[in-house]
């Protein structure tokens, strides 16, 4: 090894990368699941890690108990009933970590990427951006757009997240990058395909508001149930809008065939898993501009091996191969879903397996090397 690639794998070793997050485990969230894994990986591959985030978890001990098990720093801010003086802790913090460490900087989440704006480190940054986040409007929109202008590379999980983050702000297409999500789904390999069974089962696993698109798959149930017989669909998740969903099941006359299991542990979402045929995933762009960034949940059930029905005009469109690992749709034509369902079940077997071999590519493992290429 000569002298120079040792002093670079020191500089590598010693150098801190501050990652700045919004959100954060042990409580559920897309962007605080994807910085645990970044964190968490960039700390195995010797990376001096620290997290900014906000404290969320059911109790305190429970956040205590949590950053002892994790393998780097956690630095959490206490949510105050005075929302504004949380907001300002998580300023003091930032810039105090920023001015005394210098550190590379990865911004996560919109409150985040304000605070790129006014970054002093001299170091390289980044923003990850996810989706939700480009909804802003006024001064607001102001501050972000001088937050994505201001780090070295601007990160999106999709393509279509980038497409849209591009069409909204004045961005160099250059320093525009595509990540997608990785994943880490804590259950055995899955090598072998699946096998359908005589009742149809789908399953959905996320939030329970429109965003999702759970009444989507509601509304086509009935021809679905009238096209293929006994069918199953259960709607795993936080219950934002379980009575509204609930309501529409009832006047479509489908109550029965569709279940509802309210904020499951990663065993019960495992065995649900294991038990369903096809997931769902119906998702659709909100009038205020919120979308679906990529689809994780998706790829974890794929690894299980199971096919995929997916959204058109989303982020959903990079966690597919369509007609390979699933099939991607309108969200909203019965006919599309009902022709998927159609086209995953007659060749179910094939399906299945490309599902299993699509979702290796998309394994944290594999993601990191992506970030790792812009770190250096």
């Amino acid at each position: 090894m000569n002298r120079e690639t040792e002093l670079n794998i020191y500089k590598k070793i010693d150098e801190t990368i501050l990652i700045v997050s919004t959100e954060f485990p042990p409580l559920p969230g897309g962007i605080g699941n994807h910085a645990f894994h970044l964190a968490n990986e960039l700390c195995n591959n010797n990376r001096k890690i620290i997290v900014l985030t906000e404290e969320r978890s059911n109790t305190r001990n429970e956040w205590s108990e949590f950053c002892d098990s994790s393998n780097f720093k956690i630095v959490g801010i206490p949510r105050n009933k005075l929302i504004f003086y949380t907001y300002l802790k998580r300023i003091f913090y930032f810039f105090y970590l920023s001015i005394k460490l210098q550190p590379v900087t990865i911004f996560s989440g919109k409150f985040s990427i304000w605070l790129a704006a006014f970054n002093p480190s001299n170091k390289r940054s980044f923003a990850i951006v996810h989706g939700s986040e480009i909804k802003c409007v006024g001064i607001l929109k102001f501050v972000f757009q001088k937050g994505l202008q201001k780090v070295n590379n601007v990160i999106s999980v999709s393509n279509f997240t980038n497409k849209i983050l591009i069409e909204n702000y004045e961005l160099n297409n250059e320093k525009c990058v595509v990540i997608n999500n990785g994943f880490n789904f804590d259950t055995k390999e899955f090598d072998d395909c699946k096998e359908i069974k005589s009742t149809l089962k789908f399953i959905t696993i996320g939030g329970m508001h429109k965003r999702k698109g759970q009444q989507n798959f509601i509304y086509a149930l009935p021809q679905l149930i009238s096209e293929f017989g006994k069918i199953l669909y259960t709607i795993a998740g936080i219950p934002q809008e379980i009575d509204r969903l609930k309501e529409l099941a009832i006047r479509l006359n489908v109550i029965n065939n569709v279940r509802f299991i309210i904020s499951p542990s990663n065993d019960e979402l495992v065995q649900l898993i294991e038990d369903s045929d096809i997931f769902i995933m119906l998702s659709e762009k909100l009038e205020n501009g919120d979308f679906e960034g990529f689809g994780i949940a998706i790829l974890e059930s794929m690894s299980m091996g199971l096919p995929a029905i997916g959204s058109k005009n989303s982020g959903i469109e990079d966690a597919i191969s369509n007609h390979y690992s699933g099939v991607l749709v309108n969200h909203s034509n019965i006919e599309e879903i009902k022709n998927a369902v159609n086209e995953i079940r007659l060749n179910y077997p094939q399906y299945s397996a490309n599902a299993i071999e699509w979702s290796k590519k998309f394994r944290w493992a594999s993601v990191i090397e992506q970030y790792e290429s812009l770190l250096k």
